[in-house]
C-alpha cells in the first residue's frame, strides 16, 4: 500500500510538472520553432539561449532608453530652473526699480513743497528790498544834505557807513536772485511727469542742472560751456531731460574727485540736437563700457552707487526717440553724446 501511496504521489507531481512547466515551455519553444524560420534546424536549448539573450537585448535598449529619457527630462528640468531663476531675479530687479521709484516720486514731491515754501518766504524779502532801497536813497538824500553842515570826520562816516550799506544790499539782491533761481530749476527739476510733453529748451535746462550741481563742483572743477546760441527745441518732460543731464553731470564729477574739467556742448545737425560730455577723469574700463546701461551696474564702490542712474537715463532717451552713448577719449576721460529729435 504505502508504495502504492508514493506512485500515486510522484505521478501526480509528475502530472503538474507536465501541466504547469514542461508543457509551457514546450508550446513556447514551439512557436519559437514556428516564428524563426532561419534557425529551424537549432535545438530546442539553443532557441532559448537566443531567445533570452534578444530579450536581454531589448531590455538594455528600453533600459538605455529610459536613462536617456531621465537625463533629457534632468536637462530640461535645469533649464526651465535656470530660467525660472533668471525671471526670479528680474522680477527683484523690477520691484528695486519700483520701489526706487516710488522713493523718487516721494522725494520729487518734497522737494516742490519745500520750493513752494522758501519761494513764498523769498517772496517776503525780494518784495521787501525795492522799497528798502527806495529809503535808503532818501536817506542818502538827507545825508548829503546834513554833510554840508557837518564836520569832515562826520561826513567820512557817513561815506563809509553808506558804502557798507550798499555792498549789504548788493549782497542781498544777489542772495534773492540766486535763491529764486534755485527754487525755479528745483521746481522744473521735480515738476511731475505731464502726459502731454512739451518744448523744451534744451541750453536752459542744461544751465538749471549746473546752477543746482554747483555746490558739487565749486571751486574743484572747470565747466565749460558751449552751448550753440540757436538751438532748437526738443518735445519731451523737462524734467525727465534733466534727471538725465543731472546724472551724467554728477558721474562726471565724481570721476574727478581731485579736481578737473567738464565740458558741456550743444549743436544742431540735421533736424538733431547733439548734447555732449566731456570730463578729464579715469574713463570707463573697455570691459565695461557695454555694460554701463544695464541695471544695477555700477563700477562705484559698494554702497556709493544704486547702478540704476544710467539705465534710467537710458530708458528716458530712448523713449523720446533719441540714443545715449559713451565712449572713452584718448588721453583719459570719457564722454557721453546725447541725440535727439529737434521738435
Amino acid at each position: 500500500m504505502l508504495v502504492l501511496l508514493f506512485l500515486g504521489i510522484a505521478l501526480g507531481v509528475s502530472y503538474l510538472l507536465t501541466r504547469d512547466v514542461v508543457r509551457p515551455l514546450q508550446d513556447l519553444i514551439l512557436k519559437l520553432k514556428i516564428n524563426d524560420d532561419t534557425n529551424t534546424s537549432k535545438d530546442d536549448i539553443s532557441i532559448l539561449d537566443d531567445t533570452f539573450s534578444n530579450l536581454v537585448d531589448n531590455l538594455g535598449q528600453a533600459f538605455q532608453t529610459i536613462q536617456e529619457f531621465k537625463d533629457s527630462l534632468e536637462d530640461k528640468v535645469k533649464i526651465r530652473t535656470r530660467e525660472l531663476e533668471h525671471t526670479l531675479n528680474e522680477l527683484r530687479d523690477t520691484q528695486m526699480q519700483l520701489v526706487q521709484s516710488e522713493k523718487m516720486s516721494a522725494l520729487g514731491q518734497l522737494v516742490a513743497g519745500v520750493a513752494h515754501e522758501i519761494n513764498n518766504t523769498i517772496n517776503f524779502v525780494s518784495g521787501a528790498l525795492p522799497p528798502l532801497t527806495n529809503r535808503l536813497n532818501e536817506l542818502k538824500g538827507l545825508l548829503a544834505a546834513e554833510s554840508k553842515t557837518a564836520s569832515t570826520s562826520t561826513v567820512e562816516d557817513y561815506g563809509r557807513i553808506m558804502k557798507s550799506v550798499d555792498v549789504l544790499l548788493d549782497n542781498i539782491w544777489e542772495g534773492a536772485r540766486r535763491t529764486i533761481k534755485i527754487v525755479n530749476d528745483l521746481k522744473n527739476f521735480s515738476r511731475p511727469d505731464e502726459e502731454v510733453w512739451k518744448p523744451v529748451a534744451i541750453n536752459d535746462c542744461l544751465d538749471s542742472t549746473l546752477n543746482l550741481a554747483y555746490h558739487e563742483y565749486k571751486h574743484r572743477l572747470e565747466i565749460v560751456r558751449d552751448f550753440a546760441p540757436e538751438l532748437s527745441n526738443v518735445n519731451g518732460s523737462q524734467s525727465q531731460l534733466n534727471q538725465v543731464f543731472m546724472n551724467i553731470l554728477i558721474n562726471a564729477i565724481h570721476a574727478q574727485p581731485d579736481g578737473g574739467m567738464i565740458k558741456i556742448k550743444t549743436w544742431e545737425a540735421r533736424d538733431k540736437v547733439h548734447i555732449l560730455f566731456s570730463d578729464k577723469g579715469t574713463g570707463i574700463p573697455e570691459n565695461m563700457l557695454g555694460k554701463i546701461f544695464d541695471p544695477f551696474f555700477t563700477t562705484k564702490e559698494f554702497g556709493k552707487g544704486s547702478g540704476l542712474g544710467l539705465s534710467i537715463s537710458y530708458g528716458i532717451i530712448i523713449n523720446h526717440k533719441g540714443e545715449i552713448m559713451a565712449r572713452n577719449l584718448q588721453g583719459g576721460g570719457c564722454e557721453f553724446e546725447i541725440i535727439l529729435p529737434v521738435l
